[in-house]
C-alpha cells in the first residue's frame, strides 16, 4: 500500500477541516529553593478532534471534566500518555489530557483524550 499518499491525504484533510494542537509535557524546574512542576511545550501540529460532547451532561461539578474525545495527529507527532494538549478548533480552544498510550497507524496517530481543566 502507498502509505505516503494516505498520510498526505490525512494532512490535507486536517488542513481543511482540522485544527492546531500544541503538545505540553510535564517536567521539573529548579527555582532556587525547590523544584516545581512545569509544562514544557514539545511541539505543535495539525489535528482532528472527534467525539466531543460524549461525556456526562453539564449538571454540576462532577460532570465538568468528564468529556472524552479522540484526537488524530500526524504519524510523527511526539505524544505520550499523560501529555497535556491545547487544541485550537476554529474560534474555540480546548484543553485535554492524553489517556493511555497513543495508537500508531501507517498514516496517522490516534489517542483517547479527556477534557480537563489544568494550569
Amino acid at each position: 500500500m502507498d502509505f505516503v499518499r494516505e498520510e498526505r491525504v490525512f494532512l490535507d484533510f486536517c488542513g481543511q477541516f482540522g485544527g492546531k494542537c500544541g503538545v505540553l509535557r510535564r517536567g521539573w524546574e529548579d527555582d532556587g529553593e525547590r523544584q516545581r512542576e512545569v509544562l514544557n511545550k514539545i511541539g505543535e501540529s495539525v489535528c482532528l478532534l472527534t467525539g466531543m460532547g460524549e461525556g456526562l451532561p453539564e449538571e454540576g461539578a462532577a460532570a465538568v471534566n468528564k468529556s472524552r474525545a479522540k484526537i488524530y495527529l500526524p504519524r510523527d507527532a511526539d505524544i505520550r500518555a499523560g501529555d497535556c494538549l491545547e487544541v485550537d478548533w476554529g474560534k474555540e480552544s480546548h484543553r485535554f489530557v492524553v489517556c493511555g498510550q497513543p495508537q500508531v497507524y501507517p498514516a496517522y496517530r490516534m489517542a483517547a483524550v479527556r477534557k480537563e481543566e489544568w494550569i
